[in-house]
This record gives C-alpha cells, sequence and structure tokens, in this order.
C-alpha cells in the first residue's frame, strides 16, 4: 500500500492507524468473515452466519456502535472506513443517546449534525 493514498485516524488505541478506506473494500475477494471479527455483545440474538456485511452495512455499525464493545467498534472502523462509518451514524434514524454523543466527540462531529437529534427529542447529557 502507498502511504501518500491513505488517510489514517487515532482513535486513541494508540497500535494501529486506520485508513479511510475499509479493509473490506480493499480486500473485496476475502471473505468478511475472515476479515472482521466481532463480539457477540452486540449480536447475542444473531447468527454471524446470516449477516451480510455489505448490504447490511449500516445496520451493523448502528449496533455495534449503541451495543458493542470497544474492540468491536475499530473492528468496523477496520471493515468499512471511517468515512463509511461516520455516514452510518450521522444518518441513522435512532441512536442511543451515549452513543451519539460518543460519536460526536470521537469523530469531532456536532450533535446537531446527526439525524437522530433532531427526529426525536434530544437531551445532551451535561
Amino acid at each position: 500500500m502507498n502511504d501518500s493514498n491513505q488517510e489514517h485516524a487515532d482513535f486513541g488505541n494508540g497500535l494501529q492507524p486506520v485508513t479511510a478506506k475499509g479493509l473490506g473494500e480493499l480486500y473485496p475477494h476475502i471473505p468478511a468473515t475472515d476479515i472482521i471479527h466481532l463480539s457477540k455483545q452486540a449480536f447475542w440474538d444473531t447468527d454471524f452466519n446470516k449477516l451480510d456485511y455489505f448490504s447490511q452495512a449500516n445496520a451493523i455499525i448502528r449496533r455495534v456502535f449503541d451495543y458493542g464493545i470497544w474492540e468491536d467498534m475499530l473492528e468496523v472502523v477496520s471493515f468499512y472506513g471511517e468515512e463509511k462509518v461516520k455516514y452510518a451514524l450521522v444518518t441513522a434514524p435512532y441512536l442511543k443517546e451515549l452513543t451519539t454523543v460518543f460519536a460526536s466527540k470521537l469523530f469531532n462531529i456536532p450533535i446537531q449534525d446527526f439525524k437522530c437529534s433532531t427526529t426525536r427529542q434530544f437531551h445532551p447529557i451535561s
């Protein structure tokens, strides 16, 4: 990979940079289940074999950020890329309030830019 074509973001893990383009896009010939490894935390009621990581991308991203653990969030950002994750979260009709505040701080996006903050009653965390 050419470093001049990569955009990097630091998500506080201090271990590895995350490319703006997700691994799922960079390696489409590799099965998604070989690239992304999520815990059962966010998908306690789901059969992983039935997840379609491409057609259900927005739902997977949103669920991981609402219910997943930090490692799951890093996996999602690595797999889908930062821009796709930000888009999925900003356009979500519903996110938990804590998720919205967290994503706002993590990606430096104003809360009012999140669709869910304008489509439901929203009271920021003090």
